[in-house]
């Protein structure tokens, strides 16, 4: 049931559920709001921030991308400052908020951590905490320094307790205050919203996604003790470090490819006897896909180059072949991967590589959904990214004569 709730700079009332309200208001140094898809966690986030903005202070908004923050922070703080009549001017070439009683609230993305550094702030706010890096969450708690009461605010919905925000959130210390809010305790949704959204998952991401726990699928192949901080990379090693690399196209062509599945581009590159991996798993169409494809290739400068080939997925390999001679006259070497082993089979041999923590993955939407089938392997609904993660290193061993073995 939702309540009314009135902002400490004007009497306007906004309407909160339950947990919004609790959230809203809790006065400890830091505090969580921990929701399902569409609990309102980016809207409660700006809520409290202007409920609770004193004058002349200077306040923090950190998303995970600039994207992110253009697109869903951003907006949503302006239509809650205008709606409390709290709204005195923007700054958008800066992403800059001055609210009614003169605090001025500075909107970052989490993409450059060190641009956070030098800021001294009287509270900030993360939205979608769990889709930034520790180290960002720990520089953010640093800008609070020399100001009495200053607060820290997070909102985000779970990711497993392998990730940071369990360590933090999932047994909280004295001083820490979470909320946990289900996404169907939200009265403000469609009424159809939550069964559309769990007739499209598992029981268990329903779980987290939905009821905001923090959960270990069961019967996994790579639990969360096999996951760490370790995993996720801001950037990868030098070009001229590279051992060897290459990039393997998983198209999800095939007839036994699920409805919906992505198309995976992973690029593994070996450097200091590790595996360093970029990924991009999206669904798309063919055409996209070979301009995406090429897109990697100028980017990265791959090695080795292979396309899963079962199938009518050589289509791909010739609709890629054709663009690089009609339009970029640039040849690149294919390989062409026939699979006869089950892709079951191919994925577990990714287990040594996991188990000895020798994989590194540049931490960005594609590399975050890539470890996410991972740690879903083989009971998640997709698999395309392992997948094509297996090939680039089989293409590898293979074709560049085992040079990671001997590494």
């Amino acid at each position: 049931m939702a309540k009314k709730s009135r902002s400490s700079n004007g009497s306007l009332l906004i309407e909160l559920t339950a947990a919004q309200a609790e959230f809203a208001n809790a006065r400890e140094p830091i505090v969580a709001f921990i929701g399902g898809r569409g609990a309102g966690k980016t809207w409660v986030g700006a809520y409290r921030l202007c409920k609770w903005a004193q004058p002349a202070k200077t306040y923090l908004v950190v998303a995970p991308t600039y994207t992110m923050l253009r697109d869903i922070c951003w907006p949503v703080f302006l239509e809650q400052a205008r709606r409390l009549r709290f709204l005195r001017d923007t700054i958008r070439s800066r992403l800059a908020v001055i609210l009614g009683n003169g605090a001025a609230v500075l909107f970052r993305s989490a993409d450059q951590p060190d641009r956070l550094r030098g800021l001294n702030v009287a509270g900030a706010w993360i939205d979608e905490a769990s889709l930034i890096a520790r180290e960002v969450y720990d520089v953010v708690l640093l800008t609070l320094r020399g100001t009495p009461g200053a607060w820290l605010a997070c909102t985000f919905t779970p990711k497993g307790k392998s990730h940071w925000t369990y360590a933090v959130f999932g047994n909280p210390q004295e001083g820490v205050r979470i909320v946990r809010s289900r996404t169907a305790e939200n009265p403000f949704l469609p009424a159809d919203f939550v069964a559309r959204v769990s007739a499209q998952t598992t029981e268990l991401m329903a779980r987290q996604e939905l009821d905001a726990e923090f959960v270990d699928l069961e019967g996994v192949e790579w639990p969360s003790e096999y996951w760490g901080d370790w995993v996720f990379v801001d950037h990868l090693p030098p070009r001229d470090r590279w051992v060897v690399s290459a990039i393997a196209v998983d198209p999800s062509l095939g007839k036994q490819d699920k409805l919906g599945d992505y198309s995976a581009v992973v690029l593994v590159a070996v450097c200091d006897d590790l595996l360093w991996i970029a990924a991009d798993l999206q669904r798309r169409s063919v055409s996209k896909l070979v301009r995406d494809v090429l897109v990697a290739c100028d980017r990265w400068r791959p090695d080795l180059l292979g396309f899963e080939a079962n199938q009518f997925q050589e289509l791909v390999v010739h609709e890629f072949e054709r663009v690089t001679d009609e339009e970029f006259r640039v040849k690149y070497p294919v390989f062409q991967i026939r699979n006869k082993t089950s892709k079951l089979v191919r994925i577990r041999r990714l287990g040594p590589y996991i188990a000895r923590r020798e994989l590194r993955v540049l931490n960005d939407a594609g590399g975050r959904l890539l470890v996410q089938q991972l740690q879903e392997f083989p009971q998640g609904q997709h698999d395309d990214g392992p997948d094509a993660l297996e090939m680039a290193i089989r293409l590898i061993l293979e074709t560049a004569g085992g040079y990671y073995a001997e590494s």
